[in-house]
């Protein structure tokens, strides 16, 4: 890996390169202590790498509390000074800027419609002017009032969201009424609850 990391270095002039490690939750002070070697040996090569690594919070707290051990304070100053959480959708406004980015596309290069998801999975209604934005105030009174908390207490986590928005565009909304507010909010719940947000395990468990 080091040999990789040195040639995309080489390719600009900083001599820079990013390596971000995904689930490291699951990995051991062991595992870690490899990636120490490998800071070492970068910097060997003149090569300033930023490591990146992300955890999910909620089963982080084993390894927190093994990188607070004495003997583990080289790999915790190295790599672990700086900590930034992460959260879902956590206010009407910010849920209404996801769906208005669904609704509009790359607005950066080719205008308004380009690659709208809304557009394509629903163009007659689009063409209708319908909008998943103009259902901001239903989703988030829906979800706040049914499904809060059974993901995280904190926020809506976009792998719930991403799967709900799935699920709406692409089995729902291109089959029944767009304009019925009764039908919609039908939708919106059976999408939430086939989103997993609460799980089904809730039904035979407790």
């Amino acid at each position: 890996m080091a040999f990789w990391l040195t040639e995309a270095a080489m390719q600009n002039d900083t001599h820079q390169v990013i390596l971000i490690s995904d689930e490291v939750q699951f990995l051991s002070i062991m595992q870690l202590s490899v990636f120490a070697e490998l800071h070492n040996m970068l910097n060997e090569e003149k090569v300033n790498c930023l490591m990146i690594f992300v955890a999910n919070q909620d089963t982080f707290s084993p390894m927190a509390s093994a990188l607070m051990r004495p003997e583990n304070k080289y790999i915790r100053e190295r790599f672990f000074n700086n900590v930034h959480l992460f959260y879902g959708i956590k206010s009407s406004l910010e849920l209404q800027s996801c769906l208005k980015f669904l609704d509009q596309g790359d607005t950066e290069h080719g205008g308004y419609h380009k690659d709208s998801l809304t557009e394509s999975c629903i163009p007659e209604a689009f063409r209708n002017g319908f909008r998943l934005h103009q259902m901001t105030d239903l989703i988030w009174e829906l979800y706040n009032e049914q499904f809060k908390g059974y993901g995280s207490s904190q926020s809506w986590g976009m792998e719930y969201f991403s799967r709900f928005i799935k699920i709406l565009l692409l089995d729902y909304l291109p089959r029944y009424d767009c304009q019925s507010e009764a039908a919609l909010k039908s939708m919106v719940i059976h999408s939430l609850n086939a989103s997993g947000i609460k799980s089904m395990l809730s039904s035979v468990y407790g």
